[in-house]
């Protein structure tokens, strides 16, 4: 018994568990800091709003994957282990589609937002407070692709590696602006959901530069894109949301 056990601590699998469990504490880490920090900064009314728009960001980026994260768990790691090119055009594909789907409702949000905004969440932030939150869900939804992408590859060290290294950049960012004193509501939001997930981008580039390469000259297969896997759990998921 003892020996299946010891046996199991030194498998991939279990490896992969325990490094994206200790790059999600550290990601939650960075988060309650961030907490922390920005109460004692801001003013009450400007830290509920900004509360209250992070968490749009948050809640819009889980629905906003349409289920497309069940499909990349569930099909690429097999393709992957079949090394061939159809791995990168099963990524473009998914990744157009769902990049697709997301700009559509993203351009429905930037016109309705403010509306939204005055009869429902009544946060009465300026219009361009609004519609870079709104900008920010386009970025973490496709951060979120790519993240899921590499650890359905079994890329979670350098996942989590790259995630947190974003972090830190948003934290010295955040630091940057206490020393400027210009941590405001927009500022915030610029360094969560735009600034964070663009160097997020740029890592992914600078260290799996020939993959994402591949990715872009590889062509867009509307086969590829498992519409009714996706459309029931994106159905199933929603409940929750």
């Amino acid at each position: 018994m003892m020996k299946k056990f010891l046996s199991s601590l030194k498998s991939q699998t279990t490896k992969n568990i325990l490094i994206n469990t200790f790059g999600n504490y550290l990601n939650i880490f960075f988060t309650a800091y961030f907490a922390f920090l920005l109460v004692r900064l801001m003013n009450p009314v400007d830290y509920g709003t900004l509360s209250v728009l992070l968490g749009i960001v948050y809640v819009l980026a889980n629905i906003l994957d349409f289920g497309i994260s069940a499909s990349i768990y569930s099909f690429l790691p097999e393709i992957y282990e079949k090394k061939t090119h159809r791995l990168y055009s099963f990524i473009k594909t998914t990744f157009f589609y769902q990049s697709f789907f997301s700009a559509i409702v993203i351009i429905v949000l930037l016109v309705l937002f403010p509306y939204l905004d005055m009869i429902f969440f009544k946060t009465y932030a300026p219009w361009w407070e609004l519609y870079l939150t709104i900008f920010s869900v386009f970025f973490f939804v496709l951060q979120n692709f790519v993240l899921n992408t590499l650890i359905a590859l079994k890329k979670v060290t350098q996942a989590q590696i790259l995630l947190n290294l974003s972090n830190l950049l948003k934290t010295i960012f955040i630091f940057f602006l206490i020393y400027f004193k210009t941590v405001n509501i927009f500022t915030v939001i610029f360094a969560f959901g735009i600034l964070g997930p663009l160097t997020f981008f740029l890592f992914i580039f600078w260290d799996r530069k020939k993959s994402v390469i591949e990715i872009i000259k590889a062509p867009i297969k509307k086969d590829e894109f498992k519409f009714s896997y996706t459309a029931i759990y994106f159905l199933a998921s929603q409940f929750f949301n």
